[in-house]
């Protein structure tokens, strides 16, 4: 619902931190090449996720008039290796609509036939914002504690799995 939405993007204070960030004014503002990163240490069936990235400030970005990246950038971490596979797959299939160029080659061309050139920008542009690994939140954690700065690097594999994109700004745990 959309008051439990507003009261996660709320509790994240994201756009706060967004705003005194660009404030300073350093080399460190926030862009497509320097993005805010969230980590969602209960990513579950990405809900939360989803909610982050369709907020106001995120669907302004989504916009296709705007070929860059989002300047947010979502890393799910999933312990349950079954709701983790779903969220895999859903992956899966949002690149295979970002992907699908030629309609008549594809294995499933009725369904591309439905799919927007819009609906294949925005999963592109989703695409390029998350990111998800197999794990628990304290082993995420502990694994990011070790890592050295030239470590974190955007997501190199094809669907963003088992990859972690940058040192997070925000952390967040559901609490259900």
């Amino acid at each position: 619902d959309s008051g439990g939405g507003e009261l996660l993007l709320k509790a994240l204070s994201w756009k706060k931190l967004w705003a005194e960030k660009n404030a300073k004014g350093d080399n460190n503002n926030y862009s497509n090449s320097n993005p805010l990163v969230i980590y969602d240490l209960t990513a579950g069936l990405a809900r939360d996720t989803l909610i982050i990235l369709t907020s106001s400030f995120a669907a302004d970005a989504l916009s296709t008039s705007n070929s860059d990246p989002m300047p947010v950038k979502v890393h799910m971490v999933e312990r349950d290796p079954i709701v983790a596979a779903l969220v895999y797959d859903a992956m899966r299939r949002l690149k295979l609509v970002a992907t699908t160029i030629d309609r008549a080659e594809s294995n499933f061309a009725q369904t591309v036939e439905m799919i927007s050139d819009t609906e294949r920008t925005i999963a592109q542009k989703l695409l390029q914002c998350l990111t998800i690994e197999e794990s628990d939140a304290t082993t995420s954690l502990e694994r990011l504690s070790s890592m050295t700065a030239s470590q974190f690097a955007p997501s190199s594999d094809d669907e963003g799995i088992n990859s972690i994109p940058y040192p997070p700004d925000i952390c967040y745990l559901d609490p259900n």
